[in-house]
Formats: C-alpha cells, sequence, structure tokens
C-alpha cells in the first residue's frame, strides 16, 4: 500500500514538514528541498523554508560535510572515494565537498582499507589477492592504497 502524501501549500505547513524531517536527522538543503516536492509544495515556498532553517542554524551543509566525514573517517571502513559518494548521495554541493575532503588524511585510508581487508579476510592468505583487490577496489579505495595493502598483509602473513 503507498501512503500519499498531504499537499503542503503554504509556509506554516512547510517549515512543519522541514522541521519534523530534521527531528531525525541532520539533512542537505537539496534532502528537504526534495521532500517538500514531494508534498506538491510550490519552489517560492520551499526557497524562503531553506532560507528561514539556513537563517536559524537549522540547516547548514558545510558542518554536515564535516560531520559526514569525522563519522566515516572514525568508522574505518571508508575510503576517500567512498566518503565524496557518500557526500554526493546526501546533495551536497560539490565546492563544499572538495573543501571538506581535504582534511582526510591519506594515511587514514591506508588503515581503513587494512582494517576493512582484516575484517573480511580475517585468515588472508596470498591466494585470496585477487579476492581482496576486488573487494578493496568495490569500495573506492585506489589502486595505491590496494598494492600497499596487499604487500602489508602479504608481509604481515606469518604473523596471523
Amino acid at each position: 500500500m503507498i501512503r500519499s502524501l498531504k499537499p503542503v501549500t503554504n509556509k506554516q505547513a512547510a517549515l512543519d514538514v522541514a522541521i519534523r524531517a530534521l527531528t531525525f536527522r541532520a539533512l542537505t538543503e537539496q534532502e528537504i528541498e526534495q521532500k517538500l516536492n514531494k508534498r506538491s509544495c510550490p519552489n517560492e515556498i520551499i526557497q524562503e523554508i531553506i532560507h528561514h532553517l539556513k537563517t536559524y542554524g537549522y540547516l547548514d551543509d558545510e558542518k554536515l560535510a564535516s560531520a559526514i566525514v569525522d563519522k566515516l573517517t572514525r568508522n574505518g571502513k571508508h575510503s576517500r572515494n567512498g566518503i565524496i559518494s557518500k557526500m554526493r548521495q546526501r546533495g551536497i554541493p560539490e565546492s563544499i565537498i572538495q573543501q571538506t575532503i581535504q582534511v582526510f588524511d591519506p594515511k587514514t585510508e591506508i588503515q581503513s582499507a587494512i582494517a576493512a581487508a582484516c575484517k573480511k579476510f580475517p585468515h588472508y592468505n596470498i591466494q585470496e589477492k585477487l579476492k581482496l583487490c576486488r573487494f578493496l577496489a568495490n569500495k573506492g579505495f585506489p589502486s595505491t592504497v590496494i598494492s600497499r595493502v596487499c604487500d602489508q598483509l602479504k608481509n604481515e602473513q606469518p604473523n596471523r
């Protein structure tokens, strides 16, 4: 059963919808716009609501981008490209993505790749190298990082 959404035609109703959505998680301007468009909200009202939310600090794509980078790097399973992809999916503007991703440390990416590899392949052996390379490539890790991880895991082989 598909639930039809009640159309939003005035500013107060649109603001209520936007604030209700923001109570669950931080959203980007694009996500708020999409939610209001689904409710057939007029474009002028959408722009007013976005401006209002930005003015009062409820909507800030730069802070959200920083939070996404912090969370995903702390998580330790995502590559630089994977983080960029997640931010693009959320609708963060490209200029903010490029500005935010500059703080990403390349050493962190190698550590993330090693952590992901060790979790997926706890008993890594050289015969699994192709599978490991494919796995890390699908996660968005660049080939230079993948080769360093394979070399490091191969050197640690006797210890495992």
